[in-house]
């Protein structure tokens, strides 16, 4: 239920980066969903509007969470399509640093 309250309100304010990192946070201490719920609503949310945090939050995940890595790349070649925005950019830069650590 909070996931979803955080999601919620992620995608009502998207220039609010709490309900985002709240979500990286929970994500990070290994709380159950809260991983696939971050990549879920960076999918939610107009690539215009996303903080240019979240693309590195999930590649990071991708990373540590083999259970995420298909749907984190997945995400991030999804947000980099839109390269002309600040997320579209930094998820094009976090795709090649997956890349590089693999």
């Amino acid at each position: 239920m909070l996931l979803d309250l955080l999601k919620q309100e992620a995608e009502h304010h998207p220039d609010r980066l709490a309900p985002v990192g709240a979500l990286y946070k929970l994500a990070i201490q290994k709380v159950a969903g809260a991983g696939a719920k971050l990549i879920e609503t960076a999918r939610s949310i107009p690539t215009v509007s996303l903080p240019a945090s979240v693309p590195h939050n999930i590649a990071e995940l991708g990373q540590n969470e083999p259970q995420l890595r298909d749907s984190a790349v997945a995400t991030l070649k999804e947000i980099a399509a839109q390269n002309t925005t600040k997320a579209g950019k930094a998820a094009s830069k976090a795709l090649e640093s997956m890349q590089k650590k693999r």
